[in-house]
């Protein structure tokens, strides 16, 4: 499983023009993370969807004030199979999509992506930028989530 998401992952990533190893391993780990590839829905019927648990609040954010002023992206989504008139069935259901939007959802962040080598630090960036200081998330979870 592990080597299919990563595909994903990268074609996703070389598909939007955001591909660097840096990147792949931060969304993979997010998705290790959030979801451990196991569910597509939040556990206890909370609104997160997909491999990244991202919350409709957030990928609307992301779409209205980011993607729309950004033609590229919108493009890339578009060609990805999004569909902005049904968009929680797209990010639950479209793993290229979810991809996408994660990677967007770090591309909005001013700092760079940590390191790909460097666990920790992409712990801290994921609890900082992804899950949040309100999120049940937890340095010690991503880390414990992505041991080799």
């Amino acid at each position: 499983m592990e080597e299919s998401i990563k595909r994903i992952i990268k074609e996703t990533l070389d598909h939007m023009n955001l591909y660097s190893e840096d990147a792949l391993e931060m969304i993979y780990r997010t998705g290790k993370a959030e979801s451990g590839y196991r569910t597509l829905q939040q556990y206890g019927g909370g609104p997160a969807l997909g491999f990244f648990q991202m919350e409709p609040a957030t990928y609307r954010d992301i779409w209205e004030n980011y993607v729309m002023y950004r033609e590229k992206y919108r493009n890339k989504l578009y060609s990805l199979g999004f569909d902005d008139s049904k968009m929680d069935y797209c990010l639950m259901s479209n793993i290229g999509i979810q991809v996408a939007m994660c990677r967007l959802h770090y591309r909005r962040v001013p700092s760079a992506l940590p390191k790909a080598e460097d666990l920790e630090g992409q712990a801290k960036y994921w609890k900082n930028h992804y899950n949040s200081h309100l999120g049940k998330g937890t340095i010690e979870h991503f880390m414990e989530a992505n041991k080799a």
